[in-house]
C-alpha cells in the first residue's frame, strides 16, 4: 500500500520536481563534467539572473496550469459518472414500481395500482426533465415518453374503480399496458447501464 502511494505521489509531482529542480541540476552536471566552469558561469548568471528566474517561473507556472486543467477534467469526469449512476438508480426504481403495478392489478388492488402508476408517471417526467439530452439519447427518451402514455392509461383505468367495478377486460388491458411499459423501461435501464459501464471502463 505504501509502495503504491509512493508511486502515485511520484506520478502526480514528477513534473513539478522537474520544473523546479531541473535547471539547477542541469547546471550542476555541466559544471561537474567540465563543460563549463563556475568562474565562467557566475558572470553570466549575475547579469542574466532576472531572465533566468523569469523562464524558471514560467516553467513552474505552465506546469501548475496543466495540473489544474487535469484536476478540473478529472472532477468533471467524476461528476458525470456519479450522474450516470444516479440516472440508472432512478430508472431502476421506476422499473420496480411498474412491476408492482402488474402484481397489484392481478389482485384487483386498484387504489394501489393508481398510486404506483402516478409515481411512475412522475418519475418518467422527472427523469426526462432532469437528464434530457445530456444523458439520454433520442431512443430512450422516446421510450420513456411511451412508458408515460401507457402508465397514464393504467392510472385512468384504476381511477375508474372508485365509481364502478372494473371488468376482467379492464384487468387484461392494464396488464398488457403494464407489460409493454415494463419491457420499454427495462430497455432504457439496459442502455443506460451500458453507457455507465462503458464510461467507467
Amino acid at each position: 500500500m505504501n509502495h503504491n502511494k509512493s508511486l502515485k505521489f511520484a506520478e502526480d509531482y514528477w513534473g513539478l520536481f522537474a520544473a523546479v529542480i531541473g535547471p539547477p541540476f542541469v547546471l550542476s552536471m555541466l559544471i561537474l563534467v567540465g563543460i563549463v566552469s563556475w568562474p565562467e558561469l557566475r558572470p553570466y548568471l549575475s547579469s542574466n539572473w532576472g531572465n533566468i528566474a523569469s523562464v524558471w517561473g514560467l516553467l513552474v507556472g505552465v506546469y501548475v496550469l496543466v495540473v489544474a486543467k487535469g484536476a478540473k477534467r478529472a472532477a468533471e469526469e467524476a461528476t458525470s459518472k456519479e450522474r450516470e449512476r444516479s440516472l440508472v438508480e432512478e430508472l431502476d426504481e421506476a422499473k420496480a414500481k411498474i412491476q408492482q403495478v402488474g402484481l397489484f392489478a392481478r389482485d384487483g388492488k386498484w387504489d394501489v395500482v393508481l398510486l404506483r402508476a402516478e409515481e411512475v408517471l412522475s418519475s418518467c417526467r422527472s427523469i426526462l426533465a432532469r437528464w434530457g439530452e445530456d444523458y439520454l439519447s433520442e431512443d430512450p427518451r422516446n421510450m420513456l415518453l411511451t412508458v408515460s402514455t401507457l402508465v397514464r392509461s393504467i392510472a385512468d383505468v384504476a381511477a375508474e374503480s372508485s365509481v364502478r367495478n372494473l371488468s376482467d377486460q379492464h384487468r387484461r388491458d392494464v396488464l398488457r399496458a403494464q407489460l409493454d411499459a415494463s419491457e420499454l423501461i427495462s430497455s432504457v435501464v439496459g442502455q443506460s447501464r451500458k453507457v455507465q459501464e462503458k464510461g467507467g471502463s
